[in-house]
């Protein structure tokens, strides 16, 4: 049952305590009603004197009581309710991902859908990323109605409590800040940039430099690592590739840093693998959005260090994949004061933080908004032209974006032509 996996009780189970709290209610009004009445009709029969209207202030004080008593309990009948019929389709969409999931030949363990198959590895990963999203949706739902429900209570110790829980989330997607950011002068060469990072480099690092000769080293820091292809401060385009869930890993920055020094071969120009943030490790954290907003902080000053760096003599692309292109919507969102960029191009989003170009800023003369998504890629199954798991994708008609048609899975982009030809063209531009 699907409600054993989501954070509230079954949403039958919450209509139900609704109900019986709406009885209990109802007990309390006719009760108040029945006194009012009796209090009424011995005052109309003459009863006077100083202990009847001792009694009757007393009685009318309970009352008064208990109205307001009355009054909590029908605010959290309604709180209830309202909660159990979005608990319910929850719960509904929750059960169709997993129906779609098995007819689709997947398995599901304990809320986990599971590939039988190599070939539906990452069908798999996405239809776990829906149920991600589905479970942070229960989770906020949960929040939501304890915080209602907590408004009608005094202040308690619970208050703290939530807000040391709130910031122990926080400081953990805080990205690890680099030991040496990139200078916004070019008073320090990349060359002397390179050997700074390097002088105390740990053994992961050291692996990752003998496996990609002339990778130059920009950031480094505890899993923060920011490196180029090709000579930043001379070339006339720079690409800074973003990417996305589990990249935070040694394994997976390698993949990583292979695609950009194949796309510094490929396109030209200099190619910098920025991962300035603390990426969600699986697609199930994946469906949150706190790594994100953080990284969009650092994505946006990077940028910013480039340009004041390079100044105007340089084309500034930012390539975003997958989860990246969330980082990177949200750090050029209008609202946030822009990103330093001539072009951004997403790749297999599933959402941008943004509903369309007309919320995002470049903050250049000659601004380009392009976007792809193959139909075979997976990451499809969560976003569409109206709505997605981090909002509408942006290779949708509605979104605005130039739009590439890509063709492979949600890991070929890199090497697919029609990607590579328009990079070729932005940076010509």
């Amino acid at each position: 049952m699907s409600s054993r996996l989501l954070p509230l009780p079954w949403s039958r189970t919450l209509a139900t305590v609704a109900i019986d709290l709406d009885r209990g209610r109802s007990v309390i009004v006719r009760s108040n009603d029945t006194n009012r009445r009796q209090w009424a009709t011995s005052a109309h029969r003459g009863l006077r004197g100083s202990s009847f209207a001792a009694a009757e202030g007393r009685e009318e004080r309970v009352s008064a009581l208990r109205d307001a008593t009355a009054e909590l309990i029908g605010t959290a009948v309604s709180v209830l309710s309202r909660v159990a019929s979005l608990q319910s389709a929850l719960e509904d969409e929750y059960d169709r991902i997993l129906e779609v999931a098995r007819a689709r030949g997947l398995a599901e363990v304990a809320g986990v859908v599971i590939a039988l198959t190599d070939d539906l590895l990452e069908e798999s990963e996405v239809f776990n990323l829906m149920l991600g999203r589905i479970r942070r949706e229960g989770l906020l739902l949960d929040r939501h109605c304890a915080t209602r429900l907590e408004l009608l209570l005094p202040l308690t110790p619970f208050d703290e409590r939530r807000k040391r829980c709130m910031a122990a989330l926080e400081d953990v997607y805080t990205p690890a800040p680099a030991r040496l950011p990139l200078p916004a002068t070019p008073d320090i060469s990349v060359a002397h940039l390179h050997e700074l990072n390097m002088a105390d480099a740990d053994d992961g690092l050291r692996e990752l430099a003998d496996r990609f000769p002339g990778m130059v080293v920009l950031e480094a820091g505890d899993g923060h690592l920011v490196a180029a292809f090709g000579d930043i401060d001379s070339a006339e385009s720079v690409i800074t590739m973003v990417s996305g869930v589990g990249s935070g890993d040694p394994e997976s920055m390698a993949g990583a840093l292979d695609r950009g020094r194949d796309l510094h071969r490929e396109v030209g120009g200099a190619v910098i693998v920025w991962n300035g943030y603390r990426p969600p490790a699986t697609v199930i954290d994946g469906g949150q959005d706190i790594s994100a907003r953080l990284g969009a902080a650092e994505l946006r000053t990077f940028m910013h260090s480039l340009t004041e760096r390079r100044g105007s003599s340089v084309h500034r692309t930012v390539v975003a994949h997958s989860y990246g292109s969330l980082v990177t919507g949200l750090a050029a969102a209008g609202s946030s004061g822009g990103l330093d960029a001539d072009a951004i191009m997403f790749l297999g989003s599933p959402g941008t933080g943004v509903t369309g170009v007309d919320e995002l800023q470049l903050n250049s003369p000659d601004p380009r908004i392009l976007a792809a998504r193959s139909p075979t890629d997976p990451i499809g199954l969560v976003n569409s032209a109206v709505a997605g798991v981090h909002g509408r994708d942006p290779a949708s008609a509605g979104f605005g974006a130039e739009v590439i048609p890509a063709e492979g899975g949600h890991s070929d982009y890199f090497g697919d032509p029609a990607v590579l030809d328009a990079l070729r063209r932005v940076r010509s531009r």
